[in-house]
């Protein structure tokens, strides 16, 4: 993993559980943790792997992995019964909007037009 080089890893090299995007001791956002649902890239700290000179910590490492996994598990099961009792209708719009792209693109003189008339197909067919 990272390696800390003058107190901050480098852009390639991650922080914490690999992370690319967290310098050694810089706090993230709430939105991006720096690895192992860590807030804090502080290398005294690590997450426990073995970058900037922490151990690896096997087991706090496969329980990010499990919460990640539930996540990704949890958003599968949703699409599936979107597209389920959605399906068609999701179908309908994806075709719409290729078709507005396409439209818009070729006939950029009439694009506002054009918008106005695949928005009012793209609300009747929600309103089904």
């Amino acid at each position: 993993m990272g390696e800390c080089n003058d107190g901050k890893c480098g852009e390639s090299q991650g922080c914490g559980c690999g992370q690319q995007s967290c310098n050694c001791g810089a706090q993230s956002s709430a939105s991006q943790d720096c690895g192992c649902g860590q807030q804090n890239c502080n290398c005294s700290q690590g997450c426990g792997t073995q970058a900037c000179g922490q151990e690896y910590d096997k087991f706090m490492w496969m329980l990010h992995l499990a919460k990640k996994a539930k996540k990704e598990l949890i958003k599968e099961k949703i699409k599936k019964k979107l597209d389920a009792e959605h399906g068609k209708k999701f179908d309908e719009i994806a075709s719409l909007l290729v078709e507005a792209l396409d439209l818009i693109k070729k006939d950029e003189k009439n694009a506002e037009k054009n918008i106005e008339e695949m928005r009012a197909k793209f609300y009747s067919i929600l309103e089904k």
